[in-house]
């Protein structure tokens, strides 16, 4: 894995910068910062075959998990935005699968139509949800608040160049974790 730095303002490449202890940029003196991720992974085939139904929202999770533990400052961001993008996975996923089981489908593509994505941070999304589980996913208002500030961090990490510590990436995988969990709950059983 690499990453490269670069002035969030003018992208002037910056070297050898400590987050901890970030210098203005030479170049326009701004303090924002981009990030260049580059992961390189190696993939081995098994003979062997399972019957297992893939999960996308699961397997983000499980990703999430491993990276939370990792010694590695990037694992922890990568485990905000993988946990996100399960919330994101599972939205979806829920909304397709409760509108086909009562014949609804035409609400999830005329959302689709005009917003081409599910996510929960959209008010119409919010409603669609409701509307077709009953469930009103910002009750308890505590717990949709602790979804709106791990959120709000992964938005940080992917815009701003935000930093996860460990402790947040944990406290993001138990927020999503629970999240995931409610929104499938509604799934229809197969």
């Amino acid at each position: 894995m690499t990453t490269d730095t670069y002035c969030g303002n003018c992208g002037e490449p910056i070297y050898g910068e400590d987050s901890a202890n970030r210098q203005p940029c030479p170049k326009c003196g701004s303090k924002k910062r981009k990030y260049s991720l580059e992961l390189n992974a190696s993939v081995s085939v098994s003979a062997t075959v399972t019957a297992q139904v893939f999960r996308p929202a699961s397997a983000f999770l499980d990703v999430a998990h491993t990276l939370a533990n990792s010694d590695d400052r990037m694992d922890w961001n990568l485990c905000v935005v993988a946990a996100l993008v399960a919330c994101e996975v599972s939205t979806e996923k829920t909304l397709v699968e409760v509108a086909r089981a009562t014949q609804k489908e035409s609400l999830v593509k005329s959302q689709r139509d005009s917003d081409r994505t599910f996510k929960m941070q959209n008010p119409k999304t919010r409603a669609l949800y409701k509307r077709l589980t009953g469930d009103d996913i910002e009750s308890p208002p505590e717990e949709w608040d602790e979804y709106v500030r791990v959120k709000n961090l992964r938005n940080g990490i992917v815009h701003e160049g935000q930093q996860a510590d460990q402790k947040s990436a944990r406290d993001c995988l138990r927020v999503a974790t629970r999240f995931v969990k409610r929104l499938e709950s509604h799934k229809p059983a197969k």
